[in-house]
């Protein structure tokens, strides 16, 4: 999987690389943005005494100026702070039709890739096709994280556990490859004759595999595409409420930061997780 380096190595540069810099102008051009004045000041963005990750504030401005969302409505303010968020409960006030407008602007973006707005999650299917890096860094922490389904959820740990009694804890910022790589350096190549009892589902044909790499290329190309329930995702769709598609708060925070989906709220729900994406 790609590594959060690409990513970071976006964000350590003033917000672009140098051979997008002729692109990201003309964009910004057609869409009336002025880069000098957009705000990346930590301090202007945030409420309550908690300010956003520098290093999400920096990944905004990225999306904001990136030709892939060139169009969105309401994109910057006229005090130059980023208009991330377009919440549809808004009653009034300057950008109370932003959110309707987003949507619109996602429903064309949809059919652009081949994406039938009708279609069941489209829309969160638009926003994971159009990401131009697959990772995003948490509003929170600033940790980047994949938005694809890359990251084990505890029942599948439970099944690696069971599989494998020498293994300790992991660590939960693991993505399935690296939790791979983890347990095979553990327990060596015996680690693909456990694949079919972790992997099994009703849903999902567990092959035999011919060595490691042909393990890693079916969980890459096949088992994290199909989004399977034993993983989780760096950050769930949420457009057209947020700019880039996902919510603010990645994996790693949004059980701490976001009260809605504490643990043990999440917990409660007996609706499909697919309807919040």
């Amino acid at each position: 999987m790609r590594s959060s380096a690409v990513l970071a190595d976006h964000l350590t540069l003033p917000f672009f690389k140098k051979d997008r810099h002729d692109e990201v102008l003309f964009h910004c051009k057609g869409q009336n943005l002025n880069l000098s004045n957009i705000s990346t000041n930590p301090q202007d963005y945030g409420s309550k005494g908690q300010t956003w990750a520098p290093e999400f504030v920096s990944y905004m401005k990225y999306i904001v100026t990136h030709p892939i969302y060139a169009g969105m409505p309401d994109a910057v303010k006229d005090d130059g702070k980023i208009q991330w968020e377009a919440p549809s409960n808004r009653s009034s006030g300057q950008y109370q039709f932003t959110h309707n407008k987003r949507r619109d602007w996602w429903t064309r973006k949809a059919k652009t890739v081949g994406i039938d707005p009708t279609s069941d999650q489209w829309i969160s299917r638009t926003a994971k096709a159009i990401h131009p890096t697959g990772m995003k860094p948490c509003k929170r922490c600033g940790k980047i994280m994949h938005i694809a389904y890359a990251y084990p959820q505890v029942r599948l740990i439970n099944r690696f556990m069971k599989e494998f009694e020498d293994l300790s804890e992991f660590d939960p910022a693991m993505t399935i490859t690296e939790l791979l790589h983890h347990v095979r350096d553990i327990v060596g190549d015996q680690l693909l004759t456990h694949m079919r009892a972790i992997f099994k589902s009703k849903n999902i044909e567990v092959p035999d595999f011919n060595g490691f790499d042909d393990l890693l290329s079916w969980v890459e190309n096949k088992y994290i595409p199909s989004e399977p329930r034993f993983l989780s995702p760096g950050a769930m769709s949420n457009a057209p409420d947020r700019f880039d598609g996902f919510h603010s708060f990645n994996r790693c925070c949004r059980s701490k930061a976001d009260s809605g989906r504490s643990s043990s709220n999440m917990r409660s729900y007996s609706t499909d997780r697919r309807v919040f994406e």
